[in-house]
């Protein structure tokens, strides 16, 4: 019995260039430029998608493609699945409530400036942005001053982002989260669970390929200053001038002082000497050096 990677192997071993074909046709049908991610992990998912339909030859795959834009779609949503929780890594979170906001918040309240802006990259169905609304609701609702909360959430994934609108999660998406806050701010709709209106509204979610060159910050966000930008389990699937590319993106659109998540998987190669210090190396949490 062959594995899935070795499948993947035997159908992509002499076919670089059709597999840059195929990859051509997605971007031409989708404007997804995906020539830019791990090799292994499109052979891996494009050749799961191949099997679906018992197709072994990428070159009848291609042909197939060229004339089904539905299909184009469903391999894009193959391509750059989504699959996120609430409170996801329950260390970063706990950072984040104990050290990270108690910072930012104290920073701001000096400064007299009442307003944190944050950005969730790759936000899937929108469960990390959501986290965050949850964790800084529960921050601030003691406080007597008014805050301002500018919060998106992007990804490349139009599904994703449909299903974050709706904020509508089965259970299992809720399994690290914190049973009050799940009294608090959901509630039940059969075997799933819909988050309040008012978390809901904090969010500005969009469409965003953080891999163009023509992007940089989300568009409904005017401009970056961010002080949070969240970007986790994302670059792993980006070989390195990509990543270089993106990391550039992210920090050039953080506030001075503002804080730079990645994912604990990642290894990011193009981050010294670019302003940044390091707050928690293994859990990947930088700041951008305050001027």
């Amino acid at each position: 019995m062959h594995s899935n990677n070795e499948n993947s192997a035997e159908i992509f071993s002499s076919s670089n260039h059709e597999l840059s074909l195929l990859l051509e046709t997605i971007r031409l049908q989708s404007g997804i430029d995906f020539s830019h991610y791990r090799r292994s992990m499109l052979t891996r998912r494009i050749s799961a998608r191949m099997a679906t339909l018992g197709h072994k030859d990428i070159r009848q795959y291609h042909r197939s493609l060229i004339d089904n834009r539905t299909e184009c779609d469903l391999l894009v949503d193959a391509i750059a699945i989504n699959v996120s929780s609430f409170f996801r890594d329950k260390i970063v979170y706990g950072l984040l409530e104990k050290e990270i906001l108690p910072e930012l918040i104290e920073r701001k309240q000096s400064s007299k400036t009442l307003a944190i802006r944050a950005w969730s990259a790759g936000c899937a169905a929108g469960e990390e942005p959501y986290s965050l609304a949850i964790l800084l609701q529960e921050r601030l609702k003691r406080r007597i001053d008014p805050w301002e909360l500018f919060l998106f959430g992007t990804d490349i994934d139009q599904k994703s982002l449909q299903r974050a609108a709706t904020a509508l999660y089965p259970r299992e998406r809720l399994e690290q989260t914190p049973l009050g806050i799940v009294d608090r701010y959901f509630a039940a709709e059969g075997d799933e669970f819909r988050l309040n209106d008012t978390t809901r509204a904090m969010i500005h979610f969009s469409h965003n390929d953080l891999t163009s060159a023509q992007t940089a910050a989300p568009g409904a966000s005017i401009f970056g200053d961010f002080d949070l930008v969240f970007c986790r389990n994302l670059l792993i699937y980006f070989d390195l001038d990509l990543q270089a590319l993106v990391l550039k993106k992210l920090i050039q659109t953080l506030a001075p002082g503002g804080y730079l998540i990645l994912g604990e998987a990642e290894t990011p190669h193009a981050l010294p000497d670019n302003g940044l210090k390091v707050i928690d190396r293994r859990h990947r949490i930088y700041q951008k050096i305050l001027t």
